[in-house]
């Protein structure tokens, strides 16, 4: 069985634009992260953090959202989209300022 060796980003990242179907300003920060913690997604404006995984996926017609009965980012599919170019990023704190449609940035 080959190891694969897990990375995260070396500096911290910050993304800025109006949302898409708000249209109000976001930001969202890629933050490095501790070894093996894996993804996680926070919102601070809650300060609430969720690991990126399937059981804190919640089922929301045309979109992917992350969270629970607290609060939730939504569109997180366009934020892990960047990630497609990174496979062996395993480490990796995503943070959302502002509001649960934070991940809908026009990231083209």
């Amino acid at each position: 069985m080959s190891t694969v060796a897990r990375k995260t980003i070396r500096d911290e990242v910050e993304i800025a634009g109006l949302g898409v179907r708000s249209g109000r300003e976001i930001t969202v920060r890629l933050l490095p992260a501790e070894a093996d913690c894996g993804i996680t997604l926070t919102r601070s404006d809650l300060d609430l953090t969720w690991p990126v995984d399937l059981d804190h996926t919640l089922p929301l017609p045309n979109c992917t959202s992350i969270g629970d009965d607290r609060g939730r980012v939504d569109f997180v599919e366009h934020l892990l989209a960047l990630k497609q170019g990174t496979p062996h990023m395993s480490s990796q704190k995503l943070a959302c300022l502002g509001e649960r449609h934070a991940a809908r940035l026009p990231l083209e």
